[in-house]
């Protein structure tokens, strides 16, 4: 189930799939992906949603809260300029600097999609304000979705993390 996790990082978590190739009941897995997440080996982030008709249904995504576990777990050490998963680790990353961040919990952590596959990153919640952010290794670009994202949230801000200017 980790291998099957870790190499899921940043993506839609299907439990049936998950428990259709692990051969166990949907139940089984549901309930080691919740003891993963209680004993803080992964988090699971929830949609943010104000339409549940254009927007995607409750899928959880699925993150590793120790990047040097999944990495142990996949047995991949190597430098990340010759890495396959540059961008998988960069969002998990990227997420665990807004847990850290964010060490009341008082902000809610999302990610947005809608049923047309369009999707935003993360959307962080502070009260009655929103910022989406769409997490890039290589891009600089204005994601499209972004424009989407603002027929939905018009007020919502927005922003494109990348390596060059995360620390910023």
């Amino acid at each position: 189930l980790l291998i099957l996790l870790a190499h899921q990082t940043g993506a839609l978590l299907n439990i049936q799939n998950l428990a259709k190739s692990l051969e166990l009941s949907r139940d089984t897995v549901k309930k080691y992906i919740a003891m993963l997440e209680g004993t803080f080996i992964v988090k699971r982030l929830y949609p943010f949603f104000k339409n549940y008709k254009k927007e995607i249904t409750k899928t959880p995504k699925i993150y590793f809260l120790d990047l040097g576990l999944r990495n142990f777990i996949l047995n991949d050490f190597k430098p990340l300029n010759l890495r396959d998963d540059v961008g998988k680790l960069f969002e998990n990353f990227y997420l665990l600097e807004l847990l850290q961040r964010d060490m009341t919990g008082f902000n809610a952590i999302h990610y947005w999609r809608t049923t047309n596959q369009t999707e935003v990153d993360f959307v962080i919640t502070e009260g009655l304000s929103a910022e989406a952010v769409e997490v890039k290794w290589d891009k600089k670009t204005i994601p499209r979705s972004f424009a989407t994202l603002k027929q939905y949230y018009p007020d919502m801000k927005t922003a494109v993390v990348t390596r060059e200017n995360y620390l910023k």
